[in-house]
């Protein structure tokens, strides 16, 4: 309205020539200061009765280059508003929180990695574990020597185990030296074989062995 009724005394107090100088630059102020279309709409609206076809394009045209040489603000000129100054305010205050914090996290983060190579370590690490069992012969009358026993493991290992055996049972006849041998051969990742002997002239009515396999 201040831009139009400027624009108005202008029009009708001096003569044209002096009215395009003096209205343009008002109209260039109201268009890149205030409203640009709704001052610019009702400034050529108003201007277009006053003159000639001729004039009223002349005036456009001067518009639009007053106009464009009219400088913009930079964003980079812009003054901080209060949002930016509490967000600058908060990063110094909590600078020293922040970094103390950041390496807590990268701590955790790398006690979690060491974790997750733990975890997968131990999932991929074959399961040791053990069979046991008692194998021998117990009879009378006694049993011909040497006496042999296959031993089955319920699972197979995946590598051949590792056997550990102890003399069980002993029963021989007390007129004679005790004479006894114990073996444990062709252990496999399925089973073993057990053999127990005697010699000269022991009586023996009969021997075990208990044996333990462990291994992966």
């Amino acid at each position: 309205m201040y831009c139009i009724s400027f624009m108005e005394i202008v029009l009708t107090t001096f003569k044209f020539n002096t009215f395009l100088l003096l209205s343009t630059n008002a109209a260039s102020f109201c268009f890149t200061k205030l409203y640009p279309s709704f001052v610019i709409f009702f400034f050529i609206s108003f201007a277009a009765e006053k003159m000639s076809p001729l004039q009223s394009m002349l005036l456009l045209a001067t518009l639009v280059v007053n106009t464009e040489a009219v400088p913009q603000p930079l964003e980079r000129d812009r003054a901080p508003t209060v949002d930016d100054l509490i967000v600058d305010l908060i990063k110094v205050v909590m600078k020293p929180e922040l970094a103390v914090l950041e390496a807590k996290t990268k701590e955790m983060e790398r006690d979690l990695a060491v974790q997750r190579n733990q975890i997968k370590t131990l999932q991929n690490r074959k399961e040791f574990r053990c069979e046991s069992g008692v194998v021998g012969i117990h009879t009378n009358p006694r049993p011909s020597w040497p006496y042999t026993q296959s031993v089955t493991f319920q699972t197979p290992f995946e590598t051949q185990p590792t056997v550990t055996y102890g003399l069980y049972l002993l029963d021989t006849g007390y007129t004679k030296n005790t004479r006894v041998t114990t073996e444990v051969t062709d252990v496999t990742k399925t089973g073993l074989q057990v053999k127990l002997n005697t010699w000269a002239d022991t009586v023996l009515y009969g021997a075990r062995i208990s044996w333990m396999a462990c291994g992966q």
